[in-house]
This record gives structure tokens, sequence and C-alpha cells, in this order.
């Protein structure tokens, strides 16, 4: 009898943990989702709200931007951009 109790309550600890486990593999995998979409969620602002420009400004220029991504990409302005173009929101590197 004590055998089949200790057999029993291994038996429900093993799906408790199994439980748990799975639980915590939605909740990191939900958790992981959401980081993805806050992500995605925040939008990059428009070349004219910045007043982009093609050329530079003085010395200042797209490709020695801490924005700038190389590829013509921007962290923080939508679009296609050019290295040697500027915004005002240049953060030298």
């Amino acid at each position: 009898m004590r055998d089949e109790q200790h057999k029993n309550k291994s038996s429900s600890e093993l799906t408790r943990r199994t439980f748990l486990d799975s639980s915590l593999l939605t909740i990191a995998g939900g958790a992981a989702m959401l980081m993805v979409g806050i992500k995605s969620a925040a939008a990059k602002v428009s070349q004219k709200s910045v007043n982009y420009q093609a050329s530079p400004s003085g010395g200042k220029k797209c490709d020695t931007c801490a924005l700038y991504q190389g590829n013509g990409k921007c962290a923080a302005v939508d679009g296609s951009v050019s290295p040697s173009g500027y915004c005002k929101l240049y953060a030298p590197k």
C-alpha cells in the first residue's frame, strides 16, 4: 500500500512539474512574442517630419550618425536614406 501511495505521489508530482514547465515555456514564449510586437510597433518617423535632406549639413551626414544602420537604413527615419543625407535627429557616433 505504501509503495502504491509513493508511486501515485511521484506520478502526481511529475504531472505538476510537467504542467509547470509547460506553463513557464508558454509564458516565456508569450513574453518573447510581446517584445517582438512592441519592437515592430515602435514606428519610425517620416522623412518629412525630421526635415530629411539627401545632402549633408556642414559635416553632419547619416553615415556619421549613431542612428544610421548602413545600407540606406536608419533606426529612426522611415524609408531609404542616403549615407550623405541629414535630418534634425542627427546624433554623432
